[in-house]
């Protein structure tokens, strides 16, 4: 089974049921060297599902001090 860090909408219990077709199991982790901004969605699909216009997204900061979790 592949990894897969979830920092934003994925981890919504109704985006994940969309994409997915079921609740995930996980546990928390952190990412390093990242930082979060936002991107305006256009796709009516995506915003449907989600319910939100800015989803997060991670950008390489390159810094070990920036840390998503």
């Amino acid at each position: 089974m592949p990894y897969l860090f979830s920092y934003g909408t994925l981890q919504k219990e109704q985006v994940q049921l969309e994409t997915f077709g079921r609740i995930l199991q996980g546990e928390k982790d952190s990412l390093l060297g990242y930082e979060l901004n936002m991107l305006e969605i256009t796709d009516p699909e995506v915003l449907r599902k989600s319910g939100q216009k800015y989803h997060p997204v991670l950008e390489f900061s390159g810094n070990p001090d920036d840390e998503i979790e």
